[in-house]
């Protein structure tokens, strides 16, 4: 590992080998805070980026199976304020299905704005922007897709994404130490961002739903247990064996 570390500039990581049942293995390499000389240790906290996208697609399945959300019902369904300009027809096949599974024909990203607004910013971009495929046609990644399942989660909730996951998953499968906002316990935690061994400023992301999660290798470990156990931790299910398949 410290061979592949040097080799890659990577200045801290954390890994940890897990089965169905615990955690095998898991240590820190390197730092977490290499100014500092704070090293990085199984409980160092790190924005996993686009992982987040699991998080989101398993609330999104939670809510499909209680009936709350219909997969294939038109995105505008659940943000009726939701628009993007088409040279395809209709975007009534825009759903959250196909944006899970990126054939949605939405846009990868929406640059401008990306690290300085809400998401809710969002809806007024894509209402300026212009789909790229039509939909159920190519597999073309978005970004901006996830984060409308976040928006529109919040809106079948009735409270934002990210409150209704800590409640629907995170403290159920106890990570306590994993949320899409940067909270000061999780900031106590929290490795610095490198690039080429260089410190730099982790910039916060209007996306949240599609790349914001902070969270350690202990609880991502737990997330991997429960998928391994078809949806159940230890003390309870998660989500339904038939829908995480």
């Amino acid at each position: 590992i410290p061979k592949k570390m040097k080799q890659s500039d990577v200045v801290g990581l954390s890994i940890a080998v897990v089965d169905d049942k615990n955690i095998l293995w898991s240590k820190g390499f390197g730092y977490a805070d290499k100014a500092a000389k704070r090293p990085a240790n199984s409980k160092t906290v790190y924005r996993i980026g686009s992982i987040s996208k699991v998080f989101t697609a398993m609330g999104m399945m939670q809510l499909a199976e209680a009936g709350q959300l219909d997969l294939d019902a038109p995105i505008r369904t659940y943000i009726p304020e939701f628009s993007i300009l088409s040279r395809f027809g209709s975007t009534d096949k825009i759903t959250p299905r196909n944006i899970m599974n990126h054939h949605s024909g939405l846009p990868c990203d929406i640059l401008k704005g990306w690290t300085s607004e809400s998401d809710t910013m969002l809806l007024s971009r894509l209402a300026q922007a212009h789909t790229a495929y039509p939909p159920n046609t190519i597999f073309s990644y978005s970004n901006v897709g996830v984060s409308l399942l976040g928006l529109a989660m919040g809106r079948i909730v009735g409270d934002d994404f990210s409150n209704h996951m800590e409640r629907v998953m995170f403290h159920p499968m106890k990570m306590h130490h994993t949320s899409y906002i940067l909270t000061p316990s999780i900031e106590k935690r929290l490795s610095k961002g490198y690039c080429g061994r260089k410190e730099k400023k982790q910039l916060p992301i209007r996306d949240r739903a599609a790349g914001s999660v902070y969270s350690n290798v202990r609880d991502m470990s737990r997330f991997m247990q429960a998928a391994l156990n078809q949806g159940r931790t230890p003390d309870q299910r998660i989500i339904g064996s038939k829908t995480l398949s």
